[in-house]
């Protein structure tokens, strides 16, 4: 460390008294207060040559209490990062999901043209206008009688004969 002469302290001037000053005895001028500050500054650095000055002394004490809170800081800011990424990810999945959803809708449309496709086939395939030209094909003609045969039982047997338009039973 070193050493540098104390650096000399100037003198202030005596504050001005006039007969006629409304300053009352105790209170200080602007210029004193000043000078007095000045003199503070010049023995605290004046002190800080030497290193015995009382503030510097002083300073581990606020650090060792700064320090103490910066587990308490790091738990805060480690528990932002996780909200952040707690929150981006939960984004994400979301995100994810919209997609499949909207993946599965469009497939959803899919079938059901599928579906209506294959009813309207359906529907054309049972017609009795089809089914008729179908028999015809295939060397069959339409008859004026028509027996109607009970199949429920283990042997069918002959219920009755009809004609066309009639019901059976009657």
């Amino acid at each position: 460390m070193t050493t540098t002469a104390p650096r000399p302290t100037r003198s202030r001037p005596a504050a001005p008294s006039t007969p006629g000053s409304t300053k009352t005895a105790g209170s200080k001028t602007a210029a004193t207060k000043a000078y007095d500050r000045r003199d503070r500054r010049l023995q605290r650095l004046a002190a800080m040559d030497t290193g015995t000055d009382p503030v510097l002394l002083r300073v581990g004490r606020p650090l060792r209490e700064r320090l103490a809170r910066v587990p308490f800081v790091i738990a805060v800011i480690a528990l932002l990062a996780f909200a952040t990424a707690s929150v981006l990810y939960l984004n994400t999945r979301s995100d994810q999901t919209g997609i499949q959803i909207s993946n599965s809708q469009e497939r959803s449309g899919e079938l059901r043209t599928d579906i209506e496709a294959l009813e309207r086939e359906v529907a054309q395939l049972d017609s009795l206008a089809r089914i008729a030209a179908e028999a015809t094909k295939l060397g069959m003609a339409p008859t004026d009688d028509v027996t109607v045969i009970d199949a429920s039982g283990p042997k069918p047997k002959v219920i009755e004969l009809t004609t066309p338009g009639q019901e059976p039973g009657q």
